[in-house]
């Protein structure tokens, strides 16, 4: 019988983290497991199910946080697992991660992962949410085998805050495909499609349009930026709960085609207040562009001296970077190199699936208890 896999994301967006998801998925597929992911995103479980993965759409998790709702969601994700019985179940995000571990353990489902792609909490938290959050992370983690982080900085803040001891947590960094930054079009059919001038300086910032990726920041000083730099257009492609329209900004909706929206693109911002590490910032440095990005630590982790930091929200000194390297061509064009080096030397997919593959390998071949 092959080993039966289940991922659980349950009603999160299809977003940077889904990359990640989809590529363990297929990776699964591959050693010969029988996969399927507990989700209820429509775009999500298209795109399982174009890989050969079964999407259970059980609505038991959703993002709010809803007692009597979450109460409900994990006993009768308990009785599902109970029924239909697992090998391993791999749970994604914060909400998912707790409900999907605690279920899984009232189950005694025999290997439980999850991976961290980001706190509830952030290093700017008010101190009082961020005991609560650091409270509900040390329950969830005995309630599994292994703990995986997305960069090297939250498994050593993970470990100093005690959310689980240090042999349970390991740190599988990010990584993607250099293929999926390959343009397929040329920059000027790209440009052109999208409205936007041959000699128009682009500033791109993908991924969701969602609270929290510092894209209100960003747009607040595009009239700064066009007054020194006339014609410069604001990039955001993207789905999510805000809206931006106005003078240079385009805003063309949820796009496939990264490697032709980066190819045409000048300059990345990144203004995010809190991420695990991005996936948007890996296909910036993979593509080569010069990059300004808030100074979270994964980012630095990841780009040292291969973008340009800025504070968390501050506005002035963002539109300050910007425009900084708009008008050094030769600094924006360094960075971009570096970034490309960095991303090769560090970020890859090759690196990332063979330390999931060690790591599935493991958990499958050993006798685990939970604590």
């Amino acid at each position: 019988m092959p080993v039966r896999t289940l991922h659980a994301i349950g009603d999160s967006k299809f977003g940077g983290g889904s990359v990640i998801i989809l590529r363990l998925m297929e990776l699964g597929l591959q050693m010969g497991h029988q996969v399927e992911v507990l989700a209820t995103d429509d775009r999500f479980c298209a795109e399982s199910e174009a890989i050969g993965v079964r999407c259970v759409r059980l609505d038991v998790i959703r993002r709010e946080i809803r007692p009597i709702f979450d109460w409900r969601g994990t006993q009768a994700l308990a009785r599902y697992l109970r029924e239909n019985r697992y090998d391993l179940v791999h749970t994604h995000t914060s909400k998912a991660g707790f409900i999907g571990r605690r279920a899984a353990w009232m189950a005694g489902c025999p290997r439980i992962l999850h991976t961290v792609h980001g706190f509830a909490f952030h290093e700017r938290s008010n101190p009082v949410s961020m005991r609560l959050f650091v409270a509900l992370e040390r329950m969830a983690a005995r309630w599994c085998h292994r703990l995986v982080t997305v960069s090297e900085f939250h498994r050593d803040w993970a470990v100093r805050l005690g959310i689980a001891p240090p042999e349970k947590i390991v740190a599988i960094p990010n990584g993607i495909s250099p293929e999926r930054v390959k343009p397929a079009r040329t920059p000027d059919d790209v440009r052109r499609e999208l409205g936007i001038g041959p000699d128009q300086f682009v500033i791109a910032s993908i991924g969701r349009l969602a609270k929290g990726k510092g894209l209100e920041e960003l747009v607040s000083i595009l009239p700064d930026i066009r007054l020194a730099k006339p014609g410069a257009v604001l990039l955001l492609p993207g789905e999510g709960n805000l809206k931006f329209e106005g003078e240079g900004i385009i805003a063309p909706g949820f796009r496939t085609d990264i490697g032709d929206l980066l190819n045409i693109a000048d300059l990345v911002a990144l203004p995010s207040h809190r991420e695990g590490l991005s996936i948007a910032l890996l296909e910036a440095m993979a593509a080569g562009k010069p990059i300004v990005a808030s100074d979270l630590a994964s980012n630095i982790e990841a780009a040292e001296g291969a973008a340009e930091f800025v504070s968390v929200g501050d506005k002035a000194q963002l539109c300050r970077t910007i425009l900084q390297l708009i008008s050094h061509s030769d600094r924006a064009q360094q960075l971009g190199q570096a970034a490309k080096q960095r991303f090769e030397e560090r970020y890859t997919e090759r690196r990332m699936i063979e330390q999931y593959r060690d790591l599935y390998q493991f958990m499958l071949g050993a006798e685990l208890a939970v604590r």
